[in-house]
């Protein structure tokens, strides 16, 4: 599905090609979203980053961002991210995670494995509150399998384009 919603087993939900599916209440769709899924990305507290797991095989961009869009058209007041916690400001989090998401995949483009690892892992040790949560953060979304993701998203992305 490319950025629809449906329900499921009482729960409104969005699937999306390589990420989470996302859950939410019906009854409630502007107060909680229950399960946020990858779609919000993962933001650990104490740590002023917000990463977008993009592990193979399946991510897609585009989808992603689709699915983003569905969830800020719910207006949540607070969202449950699957890793870890709530977001108390879903608006900001949301649009942050889009450009996040956007950078991730463009510095994939643009750089080799090991420079963008380097730089993930740069990133997060600046940005963690202390050496154990930029080892927790890098444990949770592993800088190779981010690059290995996109690098693959670009790939097949190519291939579609060429073949027309």
């Amino acid at each position: 599905m490319r950025g629809t919603s449906r329900r499921e087993e009482g729960m409104k939900a969005i699937e999306a090609a390589g990420i989470q599916p996302v859950l939410a209440d019906p009854e409630s769709p502007a107060t909680v979203l229950d399960l946020v899924g990858d779609v919000a990305a993962v933001r650990l507290p104490g740590v002023d980053l917000i990463v977008p797991p993009t592990p193979p095989p399946d991510i897609d961009i585009e989808t992603w961002e689709d699915s983003i869009g569905i969830v800020e058209g719910w207006n949540p007041e607070r969202l449950a991210l699957t890793h870890f916690g709530a977001i108390e400001d879903p608006a900001p989090h949301l649009a942050r995670t889009r450009e996040r998401l956007r950078e991730e995949a463009q510095l994939a483009r643009e750089l080799s494995e090991d420079d963008y690892e380097k730089r993930h892992r740069e990133l997060v040790t600046e940005r963690a509150d202390s050496p154990d949560a930029a080892a927790e953060l890098i444990q949770c979304v592993p800088p190779e399998y981010q690059w290995r993701g996109l690098d693959r998203y670009w790939r097949k992305r190519e291939e579609r384009l060429a073949a027309g």
